[in-house]
């Protein structure tokens, strides 16, 4: 026997043909029993076949024979590692490498450090492994995934690129610099990494799901879908993929699809991170109330035992219950926004003017901004100065240019990382960094996170606590968060003397001639009207309305157009309760201008629960028509009886369904009541401090002021109530 013997024995063993391989190995042995190599090869296939036993006694004896070879060594530190004594492992790896082991023994070494969670020390490992190896690509693969474990993306991009220098096409490396890419926030070309892995690996699942991310990212929900699609069609029951396909089917708002995979991944994994919520959200945005109760009554329960079932912006429509809302949000945030090193690190500042950066995905034709444009307007640019951090896409639309010019800078943040836009407020030395968003769409909770800025605030977009330590202030007021309500609530309270929320007075109302038949309304109708968006639309209130309209045969209801399916759903509710379909109304979505308008054309406003009207009712006050609220218990719940005791019309703030639907159905049969209720709204908007923009500026300052002397007297934030301010 010979070494050609043992090669072609070897090349059966690649082949996957063992037992021919085997019977190769052992006439060598029985020509040459001391033949080191046949024992490490039978040896390595006794390890393949899952006899470890066998193989550390052959592979022993080679090394008994050739106590100084590396390749031995190494293959005993596998099987150490197989059978889980990793000391062993490492004593047989560290002998190699004093040998001048090849490239792979860096690289199990490496591996199994990594197993450990010692990844400093593997990263030592692999940089020995590329200087004394420069030509290995898995050796720079592998330390470049070594530095993205740890973070350290910039770092890790070099390494990959060595890698593909060396073997263009390798698909590790690929997806290595694709995930280097995505920690960096430079999604485009993460995505396009992906794709070139893809071209050598197609039918590769989790780069199917990566590709399906970055997409999901960038706003490509077509090309997202069709990834997930794919991925499906290769793993039907892959649970992460049916939920990311039904949170794209979501944005296409194509919601009852979207149950079905929510449903579809909840049968295979009961508990996926927030699948329940997700099934919940689809179902109640195209008002399918199917198994609402109990799905609602499940998804509580499980919030209050800490599990991730939910977004805190979408439990909102669900739960009425603030200490519910807060744990929710901590959830939420423990999962997504891992604690990061603060880029402020203390210190105090001296600008002539308190630097306040409103930060925002919201800068154009949207509800936030129909409410803050006139006190972008209305700031005193001689005690702050104004910075706006845009985080959505820009917009040639008039809303935009408005909110633009009301800034003395306004930086586009869209493509930086949340490091990099949170680096910016750093370098701008903003004092007070006021947030938007909070949790709703767009939001980038992230770069608040890294702690630009002294003081951090959360304002208007998300209508509870936010749960998470890097907020200073909620700015608030004692309606939507009363003093009994303040223990679940994270953050420190900035309680302002009238309504929290700004409104803005110079909001245009269209005013072409409207007719209800314009708008088609029955002329003679008495009209009821929720502008709310359909998912706060909740079966309990829904009743309330059908029992009305029971009442009042001459009266419809008149809603916002969504979707097809929840005008389906809505219209086949109201028949299931004896009311004609065709008494709900649908108002396509309009321009503002118009769209205030066309109040005018309703009788009254009816609000929602546990999810009250927000901008909507601010819509509904300013443009003249009485709004009547059922005050829940927690923030979302109380925001109209805020707008309207701030109006100056307490009446029309109910504390039960019942009271609600009693004051509803008085108000539709006093014709005078009602036009005396008309008369005050529309009083309300030129006496009341509800639309005084330029006094709720005065009052929102004060409230930054008192919260940068805190600061600059080197006291912590807490709780305060602003007073009143005089505004010229």
């Amino acid at each position: 026997m010979d070494a050609a013997s043992l090669a072609a024995g070897l090349a059966l063993h690649q082949a996957g043909r063992l037992a021919e391989a085997e019977a190769i190995y052992r006439q060598v042995l029985q020509a040459e029993p001391h033949n080191a190599d046949a024992l490490h090869l039978l040896g390595l296939l006794a390890r393949q076949v899952g006899r470890g036993d066998v193989a550390i006694a052959l592979i022993g004896q080679a090394l008994a024979i050739a106590p100084a070879h590396a390749g031995y060594l190494n293959s005993l530190g596998l099987v150490h590692q197989d059978a889980g004594d990793a000391a062993l492992a490492m004593d047989c790896y560290g002998r190699a490498l004093v040998l001048g082991a090849e490239a792979v023994t860096y690289i199990n070494l490496g591996n199994l450090l990594v197993k450990q969670g010692r990844l400093d020390d593997a990263l030592a490992v692999y940089d020995n492994a590329v200087a004394a190896h420069p030509a290995s690509a898995e050796a720079w693969t592998n330390r470049g995934n070594i530095l993205d474990a740890l973070r350290r993306w910039d770092q890790a991009l070099p390494s990959y690129a060595q890698a593909l220098a060396l073997r263009p096409g390798l698909g590790v490396a690929l997806r290595g610099r694709g995930n280097a890419f995505r920690g960096l926030g430079r999604r485009a070309d993460a995505a396009a990494s992906y794709r070139e892995a893809l071209a050598v690996e197609p039918a590769n699942t989790v780069l199917l799901a990566d590709l399906a991310v970055e997409w999901m990212a960038v706003n490509r929900v077509p090309e997202a879908l069709a990834c997930c699609d794919q991925l499906l069609a290769l793993e039907p029951r892959n649970v992460a993929a049916l939920s990311n396909r039904g949170n794209l089917l979501k944005a296409l708002r194509r919601y009852e699809e979207a149950a079905q995979c929510f449903e579809a991944a909840l049968q295979i994994a009961p508990g996926h991170p927030y699948a329940l919520g997700s099934l919940l959200r689809s179902r109640i945005f195209s008002c399918d109330w199917t198994g609402y109760t109990q799905l609602a009554a499940a998804l509580r329960e499980q919030v209050r035992g800490g599990a991730r079932a939910d977004t805190p912006f979408s439990f909102l429509a669900v739960s009425g219950d603030a200490q519910e809302q807060l744990a929710c949000a901590r959830t939420y945030v423990r999962d997504k926004y891992p604690p990061v090193p603060a880029l402020w690190t203390g210190g105090r500042r001296s600008h002539e003017r308190i630097r306040v950066a409103y930060v925002s995905a919201d800068f154009q034709n949207h509800p936030s901004m129909h409410l803050m444009a006139g006190l972008f307007e209305q700031h005193d640019r001689s005690r702050f100065e104004l910075t706006a951090l845009s985080l959505g896409p820009d917009s040639s639309h008039p809303m935009r240019q408005r909110v633009q010019r009301a800034f003395g800078r306004f930086a586009d943040a869209q493509h930086l990382t949340d490091r990099e836009a949170a680096q910016l407020l750093l370098e701008l030395e903003a004092d007070i960094v006021v947030d938007l968003n909070g949790f709703t769409q767009g939001s980038r909770l992230g770069i608040l996170a890294h702690r630009p800025a002294p003081l951090q605030v959360s304002y208007l977009g998300y209508p509870g606590s936010c749960g998470a330590d890097f907020f200073d202030y909620l700015i608030a007021d004692a309606e939507v968060l009363p003093p009994q309500q303040r223990a679940h609530y994270s953050e420190n309270i900035a309680w302002l003397p009238g309504c929290y929320q700004a409104n803005d007075a110079a909001r245009a109302i269209d005013d072409a001639p409207l007719s209800r038949a314009d708008a088609g309304l029955p002329p003679e109708a008495f009209v009821f009207c929720c502008f709310n968006n359909n998912y706060k639309i909740t079966p309990g209130v829904f009743g309330v309305w059908m029992r009305l309209l029971a009442q009042l045969p001459h009266a419809v209801l008149w809603l916002l157009e969504d979707n097809a399916a929840a005008m389906r759903n809505l219209r086949a509710q109201a028949q299931a309760r004896g009311i004609d379909a065709q008494r709900l109304v649908f108002a396509p979505r309009a321009e503002p201008a118009q769209h205030l308008a066309r109040h005018r054309l309703a009788d009254l406003f009816l609000d929602t629960l546990p999810y009250n009207a927000h901008t909507t009712a601010s819509d509904a006050l300013w443009a003249g028509l009485p709004l009547l609220t059922c005050r829940g218990g927690a923030f979302a719940a109380r925001v109209a009886a805020s707008l309207l005791r701030e109006a100056g019309l307490p009446e029309l703030v109910t504390d039960s369904l019942a009271e609600y639907e009693r004051k509803a159905l008085e108000l539709a049969r006093s014709p005078q009541l009602l036009a005396a209720l008309k008369l005050r709204v529309a009083q309300a908007r030129e006496t009341s401090t509800l639309f005084d923009t330029r006094q709720f500026a005065r009052d929102i300052e004060a409230a930054y002021a008192q919260m940068w002397e805190r600061h600059q007297q080197g006291l912590r934030p807490e709780d305060f109530l602003v007073t009143r301010q005089p505004a010229p």
